[in-house]
């Protein structure tokens, strides 16, 4: 496909984005201006990034990326401030089964958006893309390396009785007899405390600061896109929470702590239960649940039986960027 223009979109083109991200197969809320105006704090050096492809002054496909400083290097990324997905959003102009139209279509798109990423000075870039984007080709035709991963999909429209397993029915019972009780409680600070304990447990930090994740909750919440609940033992004690955001495709499991003292009491599972069956009540379709490379999560989650789907995570560094990553793991 010739004539093909990329570019920088400015403000007064987030509304086509928007809409770009609304139609597409790929689009998800993480690529949204929302979102990235969300992620993209100038103060924490990240800055948003928007390049759209245009064919005859309309907007075919672009790619959505948050960029930071990180010693002498410019690094451009999709999983900056805990955001799953990003990436490429390429319209649906072609029927799923004209293969050759559609491969033909959308390698354009990629290899137009590549190049002008390539003129853009940046010494390494990370983007996951969503599952929904599934030929990943054009990027490993142009020396990026893909990796795959994995997430889980709970299909909501299904009986969520006749989906879960044994294990989880009676884990299920297991909460209500401790006196687990589920609330549906926006509160960041109740999620951050019991987030923080789990990574201080480890030495670590949470990866991003509470005020991130306040104005996240906050911000959606407001608009309609987020929801929290959080289960608590009868003593009144935060055991778990989780944090739902959504778009108009599907919802997402975006964050989940828990509190470790409490593991036996299996108010977890009855958190995730009571989450799906309130998120069916509200005629979402699907969960992305999110949890599917770690191997205790995975174990936690494929107990709901949900679907496995893999997506591909992107990478290509330059020459001085990929030698720095080199030592830096050789001294790991």
């Amino acid at each position: 496909m010739k004539n093909l223009d990329v570019r920088d979109l400015d403000s007064s083109e987030y509304k086509l984005w928007d809409n770009l991200v609304e139609e597409s197969l790929h689009g998800t809320l993480f690529h949204t201006t929302d979102w990235l105006k969300l992620s993209g704090d100038p103060k924490c050096s990240y800055h948003q990034h928007l390049y759209g492809c245009f064919k005859e002054g309309e907007l075919i496909g672009g790619c959505s990326f948050l960029s930071k400083r990180f010693r002498s290097f410019n690094i451009g990324s999709t999983a900056f401030n805990i955001t799953p997905y990003g990436g490429f959003v390429i319209k649906d102009l072609y029927d799923q089964n004209k293969t050759h139209e559609m491969e033909s279509f959308q390698t354009s798109v990629v290899q137009s958006i590549l190049a002008y990423m390539g003129s853009k000075k940046i010494d390494g870039a990370f983007i996951a893309n969503p599952p929904e984007f599934v030929d990943v080709r054009p990027f490993t035709h142009e020396d990026w390396t893909a990796d795959v991963k994995y997430t889980y999909y709970f299909d909501l429209t299904k009986n969520i009785e006749d989906t879960i397993s044994k294990t989880v029915k009676n884990n299920i019972k297991k909460a209500l007899r401790n006196g687990v009780q589920i609330y549906n409680e926006c509160s960041a600070q109740v999620f951050y405390d019991l987030w923080k304990d789990t990574y201080n447990k480890h030495g670590l930090k949470p990866p991003v600061p509470f005020r991130f994740i306040e104005h996240v909750l906050d911000t959606l919440h407001n608009t309609g896109k987020a929801d929290m609940w959080v289960a608590r033992m009868p003593s009144g004690e935060a055991a778990s929470a989780e944090i739902v955001v959504w778009d108009s495709k599907r919802a997402y499991l975006w964050v989940a702590a828990s509190n470790r003292a409490f593991k036996s009491s299996a108010a977890s599972t009855l958190l995730t239960y009571n989450i799906l069956k309130e998120l069916k009540d509200r005629n979402f379709k699907e969960l992305n649940m999110m949890t599917a490379n770690v191997p205790h999560l995975a174990s936690y989650m494929s107990a709901f039986n949900p679907k496995l789907a893999p997506y591909y995570v992107l990478s290509k560094n330059n020459t001085k960027y990929g030698f720095y990553r080199s030592i830096c793991k050789i001294f790991d």
